[in-house]
């Protein structure tokens, strides 16, 4: 016979078990970096060159994802009616111009296309999930 207490500790096995799933990527992706911290002959030259591609494109992607968030909104309160390009959607696609050509700069300068990629995809997150833009409901 189940009890709650029982099944309470069931489910909160199962979430953690899918906690744990879902966190490896970036636990695989920490322990490439302390490998290739502690021993870069190991990883290759050129996968080391790699982290520090994504360490500048992670630079990038923390200050786009502020800005493209709460920049927008900021300016379009403070416009004069009729400014359109003051206007929300206006300065988000100004920014998201700027921080695209700093990460097609990073792709050039690291000769990997996969890191403009990955920042056009992180990119296109904004837009689909509610909770990184602040704005309740705002789904594409």
């Amino acid at each position: 016979m189940l009890t709650a207490l029982g099944m309470v500790a069931g489910l909160a096995a199962i979430e953690g078990g899918i906690v744990l799933i879902a966190a490896f990527p970036d636990l695989a992706l920490a322990g490439w970096f302390v490998l290739g911290w502690a021993a870069p002959r190991v990883i290759g030259e050129q996968a080391a060159g790699m982290l520090v591609g994504v360490m500048v494109l992670e630079f990038i992607i923390i200050h786009a994802s502020i800005a493209l968030v709460a920049a927008p909104q900021v300016i379009a309160q403070k416009a004069a009616e009729g400014v359109w390009w003051k206007s929300e959607k206006a300065v988000f696609a100004g920014l998201l111009l700027m921080y695209s050509v700093a990460a097609a700069g990073i792709r050039a300068g690291f000769h990997a296309a996969w890191l403009f990629i990955g920042f056009c995809e992180l990119c296109g997150g904004f837009n689909r999930v509610p909770a990184a833009t602040g704005l309740p409901g705002r789904s594409g």
